[in-house]
């Protein structure tokens, strides 16, 4: 079927597919200005194959994309990619390099993850189920350039868990040289994450530097 669909795309400036019934295939390739549109509650299954959109996909309707095997997958392209459902099964893990994939929902199993690379994007309109835990989900980052996006809408009881990287350019030399940050998770460990450095939390009422809550830069501990 992979083959179908990149000879189908390569030649149709526009192509509109009206799936019913479910498709098995080992990769989806969709080329500079071809166009990939879905309809009523398709099911697609892609098992060890790419994605590689430099085209259009869209969804008009409901249905579910699966990325199953045993292989590493890679998203890849600059094309607008909007899927609505979308489930992860997937061992060998997804590394996700298109520009921008929308989606409804995004399920990943406990076998298998998503890495989204620097200046990438993930946007999921409704919510994530990451059965796999810290593992699941990584974000990449990077000291000279935009860090990944993930954007979700899970309720407070519900809580995505991810690996998120952070690079911080504060260091000690003659003086201090802080940085300023808003770490992108509801909570994080302590140690190890920040063994060896030293974080303050600002309090903008307040004066000078210390432990107590009167102090403009309040000494986080442990605890």
């Amino acid at each position: 079927m992979k083959s179908i669909i990149q000879q189908l795309l390569r030649v149709s400036l526009l192509f509109a597919w009206i799936l019913s019934s479910p498709l098995h295939g080992q990769g989806i390739k969709i080329s500079s200005g071809a166009y990939l549109k879905t309809y009523g509650t398709p099911y697609i299954i892609v098992k060890d194959g790419n994605l590689s959109n430099s085209g259009t996909w869209s969804s008009s309707g409901t249905g579910l994309t699966t990325f199953s095997g045993t292989s590493p997958v890679l998203f890849s392209g600059y094309g607008t990619t909007v899927m609505y459902d979308v489930l992860l099964s997937n061992t060998g893990g997804i590394l996700q390099q298109i520009r921008q994939v929308d989606m409804h929902n995004l399920n990943i199993t406990s076998s298998s993850m998503m890495t989204i690379d620097t200046a990438k994007a993930v946007i999921v309109s409704n919510v994530i189920d990451n059965q796999r835990g810290t593992d699941g989900l990584y974000l990449r980052s990077r000291a000279d350039g935009i860090n990944a996006t993930l954007v979700f809408h899970n309720s407070y009881s519900s809580p995505v868990s991810a690996t998120v990287e952070m690079y911080s350019k504060a260091y000690k030399g003659t003086s201090y040289k802080w940085q300023y940050f808003g770490i992108p998770l509801r909570s994080v460990v302590a140690s190890p994450t920040f063994d060896g450095t030293y974080v303050r939390k600002h309090n903008e009422p307040g004066w000078n530097a210390g432990y107590t809550n009167a102090n403009l830069w309040i000494s986080q501990t442990n605890s």
